[in-house]
């Protein structure tokens, strides 16, 4: 499957142009993505003054048994298609990760899709790494965790005006971060709208009530949803 072949949205190994001084990275499955994938790490780009948002599909998270539903070039393709129709802007699909799994190296580990981001880029190229509250949580788990954040500070999503999930968060963090450390976090943390959506959802309504369900249309884009009609994902 590919995208539309006038989709504005750039796709390679890693499509960041050359002059970005500052590149903000959001990884995942993307198995559906759905319209907090859209919408959010727009925000946070914007928020922290970065020049460029990269997207990039993992091909399996070493946290999980097993790996996404759909294929590689179905999640590119649906993860362009969305960004495009989202008006998304300063922003592109990197493969490099996909393209690793497909010479046997896999699971995704983020320190070594950074590193080889990092042989990239020009060094004064200042990365950040963009996750959600729960991947904070057990960012202490990650491999390598203190070297990812050296090389590419954390951008904490967190639901705006939630004070007591921030408290929450941070008091669960302590136990692992120095207090030093545990002041960065802080600083890392960037309030973001609440966005009811979700990749699980999506799966499960298309299993159980099929793919034109008019619920699917609050939780993906119009071209998320004809790709997956197109390709049969997820009835099963």
């Amino acid at each position: 499957m590919s995208a539309p072949q006038d989709s504005a949205i750039p796709v390679g190994a890693f499509p960041a142009p050359a002059d970005a001084t500052s590149i903000l990275l959001f990884g995942g499955s993307f198995d559906p993505p759905h319209t907090g994938h859209f919408r959010l790490p727009s925000l946070a780009r914007d928020a922290i003054g970065a020049d460029w948002l990269i997207y990039i599909p993992a091909a399996r998270s070493p946290f999980k048994s097993d790996g996404p539903i759909a294929d590689a070039d179905s999640r590119v393709a649906m993860l362009r298609e969305g960004l495009a129709e989202s008006g998304a802007r300063r922003a592109g699909v990197a493969t490099l990760e996909l393209d690793r799994a497909r010479t046997g190296a896999a699971p995704s580990y983020t320190i070594d899709t950074l590193r080889e981001i990092q042989s990239r880029l020009d060094d004064r190229t200042k990365l950040r790494l963009l996750i959600g509250a729960d991947q904070a949580r057990e960012f202490h788990r990650w491999r390598e965790a203190r070297a990812i954040i050296e090389i590419a500070e954390p951008a904490v999503m967190l639901r705006a005006g939630d004070g007591a999930a921030q408290r929450e968060l941070l008091d669960a963090m302590r136990d692992h971060w120095s207090a030093a450390e545990m002041k960065r976090w802080e600083s890392w943390i960037i309030p973001l709208p609440q966005i009811e959506a979700s990749s699980t959802e999506i799966r499960r309504i298309v299993r159980e009530e099929g793919d034109r369900s008019e619920r699917l249309k609050e939780l993906t884009t119009p071209g998320v949803l004809s790709l997956i009609r197109h390709s049969g994902l997820y009835r099963s």
